[in-house]
């Protein structure tokens, strides 16, 4: 073993005999010292720490929550300390060997088992090694408590002008499994949610509107195995006054009344401004086919109707802008009416100016359902006549070329009937 520095002196104690010149024996005793001092002198002498106990939980205890806090008693001479834990005597399920520096206390990552023996081995160690034969020491775990309270996030708590239908937030709660949402326009009430279990979520939204301008009052209870959280706050906010919410639109294709639309026609509408969406309602009132009902077009001002609509009925339109205060109230319903089926409507211009490209209006006929097409001015003066609708036209009036305008068509079909519209002459 290392001595560190050190001095020391090594006695030698002897008896010898001499002969003097006359060979008379003389015993003499002597003393020789040796002296070393050649090993340095500021070497302290270094082992393993000893071993500790746990302060909490002492060994033995019972009841102990499942996401305790382990602490224990530091050794002067240790650098760290290593933890093994079992449910099983020196098992190690838990930790196996787990270094957690030099601290005195261990907070568990996930919650320990309920109702369960645990085994907790401590061992400090530092340079020259790690504490020997260390005891196992042992708690029981008892049921897992009950969460604390959240907190609601959004909406903020007091806030006025929130949305009819806001998602709802909230701070989570460590130990909740799951929570429960109670919603109403009283406090104290339950009308809208009554502890409705929205999971192991932090996060809600609503399936349905809150009613706007009211107040509205809400109350988030964590659970877990060992029940609800208990006396959690009652928030409120407000959601915003109807004012808040858009105006109405108005459809400009097929224009309101139009007649004689064709049944491949888009809807296009004016765009709302503070409008985050838009909801169609398209149906015919003669037979009652929904060919929309309530449809959520998003926030487009154009929707393309899947397949034909029933040629020759007048179709009622509504369209409801909405956004996060609610949908337009009462926005009036729309109509047009639609023309023959199997008819493919005319172009909506043409640019007659010698470029070889789209110089001549030609109205479509794939299956010689047209007798006559007639052409005017916006004045009603008939310009052309097309007996042969493939033949087009081509601007002009008795050779010379028309300026740029509107001009109405009406198209007769073999069958008699007939329909009417515009289109444009661009140069």
């Amino acid at each position: 073993m290392l001595l560190g520095r050190y001095f020391f002196v090594v006695l030698i104690s002897f008896c010898f005999t001499t002969k003097t010149h006359s060979n008379t024996p003389i015993k003499s005793k002597h003393t020789f010292s040796i002296h070393n001092n050649s090993y340095p002198s500021n070497n302290s002498i270094i082992s393993p720490p000893l071993c500790t106990a746990l302060s909490y939980p002492i060994d033995g205890s019972t009841n102990i929550t499942v996401n305790t806090t382990l602490t224990w008693a530091r050794v002067s001479n240790a650098t760290g300390y290593k933890l093994t834990i079992g449910t099983t005597f020196g098992g190690n399920n838990i930790l196996n060997a787990f270094d957690v520096g030099n601290s005195a206390n261990y907070t568990f990552l996930t919650k320990l088992p309920e109702y369960t023996n645990i085994y907790v081995r401590v061992t400090p160690y530092n340079n020259d090694g790690d504490a020997l034969n260390c005891t196992i020491q042992t708690f029981t775990t008892g049921p897992d408590p009950p969460p604390a309270c959240s907190t609601l996030i959004n909406p903020i708590p007091g806030n006025i002008n929130v949305g009819i239908r806001p998602l709802i937030t909230w701070q989570p709660a460590i130990t909740a499994s799951g929570y429960k949402l109670t919603i109403s326009t009283t406090f104290g009430g339950n009308d809208i949610l009554d502890a409705e279990d929205v999971g192991n979520t932090t996060s809600y939204t609503l399936t349905k509107d809150l009613p706007n301008g009211s107040s509205i009052y809400i109350t988030i209870t964590p659970y877990n195995l060992a029940g609800d959280a208990v006396g959690c706050n009652t928030d409120f906010f407000s959601t915003g006054a109807t004012s808040l919410r858009p105006s109405c639109t108005t459809i400009t294709t097929p224009k309101p009344d139009a007649k004689h639309v064709p049944v491949d026609t888009d809807l296009i509408w004016n765009t709302v401004p503070n409008a985050d969406g838009y909801i169609i309602t398209l149906e015919t009132l003669t037979d009652g086919i929904d060919v929309l009902n309530r449809f959520d077009v998003g926030n487009s001002t154009l929707y393309n109707i899947p397949g034909d609509l029933p040629g020759s009925t007048t179709m009622y339109v509504t369209i409801t802008p909405y956004n996060i205060y609610g949908e337009t109230e009462d926005c009036p319903e729309q109509t047009f009416t639609t023309g023959l089926e199997d008819v493919y409507p005319p172009p909506n211009f043409f640019t007659p100016n010698g470029d070889g490209f789209n110089d001549i209006w030609i109205v479509p006929n794939p299956i010689n359902r047209i007798k006559t097409v007639y052409i005017f001015n916006r004045y009603g003066k008939l310009l052309k006549q097309l007996d042969d609708p493939l033949t087009g036209w081509n601007g002009t009036y008795k050779g010379i070329p028309l300026p740029n305008d509107d001009y109405w068509y009406r198209i007769v079909y073999n069958d008699g009937k007939y329909t009417t519209g515009y289109f444009s002459l661009v140069r």
